[in-house]
């Protein structure tokens, strides 16, 4: 068994044992993201100047392409790692029917929105950050995913979002734009 398989085993051998605990992770595993987005349009819209919602938003959406459109895709249509759940032929906590795994689109496109919230309002940010670090793990023991496919999703996330916001300095786009 390879470390991938034994702390997804260890992870997801928690569940089917309590409804509150299998019903938290669903929530993290699935809707955890949408509070995440939510903070993220609302630290948006309140930044103060078009200018400064314009940048914020063009640095995730460009984060986002480059993360889960291009580089998370990309992977998937190159190297087609079964789910888990497939692999070991068991029951997941949710309905799910996609067979790619590698990378996880889940933190590709969340972890992006997580560290934009980050940058902005560490605050909001850090709960953010918790947040994905909780969905992350929720989808291994959900079943839905190998640890793997988590740090990968969240370091194509990372790389993403910190080449953009590097290739818009060096640019000069963030001249106008305050931090808090």
């Amino acid at each position: 068994m390879n470390l991938d398989e034994t702390i997804f085993t260890a992870l997801a051998s928690i569940t089917h044992q309590s409804n509150l605990l299998d019903g938290l992770i669903i929530i993290f595993a699935e809707y955890i993201g949408y509070l995440i987005a939510i903070i993220w349009f609302i630290v948006c819209i309140t930044r103060k100047g078009w200018k400064e919602r314009v940048y914020v938003f063009a640095v995730s959406a460009l984060s986002v392409i480059m993360s889960w459109g291009i580089i998370t895709e990309g992977i998937k249509h190159l190297y087609e790692r079964p789910r888990p759940f497939v692999a070991l032929g068991m029951e997941t906590l949710m309905k799910f029917g996609g067979y790619e795994s590698f990378p996880s689109s889940h933190m590709a496109f969340f972890g992006v929105l997580a560290l934009s919230v980050y940058t902005l309002n560490k605050k909001l940010g850090t709960w953010a950050i918790i947040g994905i670090i909780g969905m992350g793990l929720a989808r291994i023991m959900g079943g839905v995913h190998w640890p793997s496919d988590i740090i990968a999703g969240a370091g194509s996330a990372f790389l993403s979002f910190y080449s953009v916001k590097l290739l818009l300095a060096h640019k000069g786009y963030t001249q106008s734009i305050r931090t808090p």
